[in-house]
């Protein structure tokens, strides 16, 4: 059995509507702004990671039915 790990980044879209602005907020010492921000980009990240966990357990299972 070969296990594999992936590394989970965020996409384009994220890192410009949320961690981009939150790092800005933290420069204006906005922390509540930056807090929610970096709140959401993490909320995303989990998941992102969550669905490839699920989607790698089906693979999984689906290659354990068949060998």
């Amino acid at each position: 059995m070969v296990v594999e790990f992936c590394q989970i980044y965020q996409d384009k879209a994220t890192m410009e509507h949320t961690v981009i602005p939150a790092i800005e907020a933290l420069d204006r010492k906005d922390m509540e702004g930056a807090r929610n921000l970096l709140r959401i980009a993490l909320q995303v990240l989990l998941v992102r990671a969550v669905n490839t966990v699920i989607l790698a357990s089906d693979d999984m299972l689906g290659s354990f039915a068949s060998g």
